[in-house]
């Protein structure tokens, strides 16, 4: 599988949708439960995620296809899970057959483990910002280096060249890293 952006980002947001969740719950509010459940069903998995994983069920490779796939039930399976101490009706019945797709042998959903904020999923811009905030130091050491005379002078041209090499590449690893938070930014 060939997880894309969309997925990728969806999957983070289903985490943190089950965080807050989560907490709305252990704090009794059932009303802030059902709204963060109804807001991330409606506007980010239905109105965003479902059209944004059209172009790669459609057009896509076919590792493509099996990651927009799998993320799409292994989101939908893992909503259903959350939803049902506030429908479970509803959510009993849709699992019923999302459970033969998913391949799970259980009776009930009532059965199945509630959904877990995982910290280890935490927000593609944190992790960004953090990988982009290394690259800066590195790139802020190689520029100093290629600035200093006494080194540039000094050194072998292949040794200059190398720490020329690398800033052209940790250049280009940043701006690769800056796209990558715009995209998922302007999700």
């Amino acid at each position: 599988m060939s997880l894309s952006l969309a997925d990728r980002w969806i999957l983070a947001e289903f985490n943190q949708t089950v965080k807050a969740y989560r907490e709305a719950l252990d704090t009794y509010r059932f009303d802030i439960a059902a709204n963060i459940l109804y807001e991330f069903t409606w506007n980010q998995f239905c109105d965003w995620y479902l059209e944004l994983s059209k172009p790669a069920i459609n057009k896509g490779s076919e590792a493509e296809v099996r990651a927009a796939r799998h993320t799409l039930i292994e989101v939908l399976e893992g909503l259903l899970r959350l939803a049902h101490p506030i429908i479970p009706f509803i959510t009993e019945t849709i699992w019923q057959r999302v459970k033969v797709v998913k391949g799970i042998d259980a009776d009930t959903i009532m059965l199945q483990s509630f959904p877990e904020f995982d910290q280890t999923k935490v927000d593609e811009l944190a992790r960004l910002d953090k990988e982009i905030e290394k690259l800066d130091k590195e790139i802020n050491s190689i520029e100093t280096k290629l600035a200093n005379e006494g080194f540039v002078s000094r050194a072998p041209e292949s040794v200059v060249a190398k720490e020329r090499e690398r800033l052209a590449t940790n250049n280009a690893a940043k701006e690769k890293l800056l796209a990558q938070k715009g995209a998922i930014a302007a999700l």
